[in-house]
């Protein structure tokens, strides 16, 4: 009676540990972490991710395009910007902005004015000589197939030398009145609308250094003169 029972509960306890006899592998179950909610181990372990060339590359890619699409955009013109031809002449969008960028010829010519009215110093007699030189320096700004007549460019730098001698401009002032002039010694090439920009900055220049109303109305009168004398050269 004693044996049965004996091999009875051998055989209970072989049936509840059925993985007592390997070594190791019971110890290796229980020291494993409890899974998860999902049915996966908290602790699973991490996979090394290789990087994706081919999308580094295309990456890359993409960003050089982008760079080369913003270099093109900035070369292109944009609306209300002045782009030169060969001739330093200026095509204009359609707000007719009057700014353009002389040649190498008219900007030594724009230099050598602004030069000469430095010249002129305030409180100073102005010499018919100073006069002869603006004459000069003004007949160079011109094109060579349409030229203003000898007595306006007479007039004109006759009372503008008068007046600048008699009030104080900056260098800077002067150097933009010698642009100014540039671009009405050569207005031929100007549609209206620049023109008349040309006109104001050349008013506000002289209205800011003091210049007398009455100096002012003359060298306008003057300038005028040469624009209509120059328009109406182009249209024959």
């Amino acid at each position: 009676m004693y044996p049965s029972r004996l091999l009875t509960l051998a055989a209970t306890l072989l049936f509840t540990f059925p993985l007592a006899s390997q070594p190791g592998k019971g110890n290796h179950d229980r020291d494993r972490d409890p899974p998860g909610k999902n049915g996966n181990s908290k602790h699973a372990p991490t996979k090394n991710i290789t990087p994706n060339k081919n999308l580094d590359r295309s990456s890359g890619i993409g960003n050089l395009n982008e760079k080369l699409g913003d270099k093109l955009n900035d070369k292109l013109p944009t609306k209300g910007t002045t782009t030169q031809d060969t001739t330093g002449r200026t095509s204009t969008n359609t707000n007719g902005t009057p700014k353009r960028t002389p040649t190498e010829t008219q900007q030594q010519n724009i230099d050598k004015l602004t030069s000469d009215l430095k010249n002129l110093k305030a409180g100073s007699q102005v010499t018919p000589e100073q006069v002869s030189q603006l004459k000069s320096d003004l007949f160079a700004m011109c094109d060579n197939a349409n030229k203003p007549s000898q007595e306006s460019v007479q007039k004109l730098s006759k009372d503008l030398s008068s007046a600048v001698s008699d009030k104080t401009l900056s260098n800077q002032e002067k150097a933009q009145l010698a642009k100014d002039l540039q671009s009405i010694m050569t207005s031929a090439n100007l549609n209206p609308d620049e023109v008349q920009k040309v006109k104001t900055d050349l008013q506000q220049i002289l209205t800011a250094s003091g210049m007398s109303k009455d100096d002012i109305k003359t060298i306008q009168s003057d300038v005028q003169a040469i624009i209509t004398e120059l328009q109406k050269n182009s249209s024959t």
